[in-house]
């Protein structure tokens, strides 16, 4: 079996004349368009291998989180960093309307820039606004920030201020350690 030079079908080495698109095989061509049909098989299954590979590779990458030293307080580190953004956004609201908003849409751009920040470190944010008093508005709030991964700690804040946080596999409270 060898390569037709014109339509690089592969076809019978003793056809005089390609069945597929009617080219004529000589003898002494025939033998040279089998070494360049070779060739050129050769050099598609190499680019095909190494696409292949490549394409394994990146899943390798994306798939596979290396392990770094220091990923997980780095990863720690921004969540907290987004609560306190979130926190100071939220008390801000506060001061001047008198009351916490319903939702984290109400602050604008700025939080949801520190929720992105959070969820790129492999955290996500939740704010959970206390229940409205007799006034019809939200005087409380709690905050949580909660790991994609096992072993990061969870974090949560509320109006007082402070961070807590628990390495439990549970939201963290009010009731666990400050930070």
């Amino acid at each position: 079996m060898f390569t037709c030079p014109e339509c690089e079908s592969v076809i019978n080495q003793g056809s005089e004349v390609c069945p597929f698109c009617g080219a004529e095989m000589s003898a002494a061509g025939g033998a040279a368009a089998a070494a360049d049909g070779r060739k050129k098989g050769l050099k598609k299954t190499a680019v095909a291998l190494a696409v292949l590979l490549g394409a394994i590779m990146l899943l390798v990458w994306f798939a596979l989180p290396l392990r770094q030293a220091g990923q997980s307080s780095l990863a720690e580190s921004q969540a907290k960093a987004s609560l306190a953004q979130v926190q100071r956004a939220l008390q801000s609201y506060a001061a001047v309307e008198g009351h916490y908003p319903d939702s984290l849409e109400d602050l604008g751009g700025a939080v949801r820039v520190a929720a992105q920040a959070a969820q790129s470190a492999g955290y996500e944010l939740q704010y959970l606004p206390g229940t409205p008093e007799a006034d019809g508005r939200v005087h409380a709030f709690g905050l949580l920030a909660n790991p994609a991964k096992y072993g990061y700690r969870r974090f949560f804040t509320d109006e007082t201020g402070v961070i807590r946080f628990t390495q439990e596999n549970r939201p963290a409270t009010a009731q666990d350690p400050a930070v």
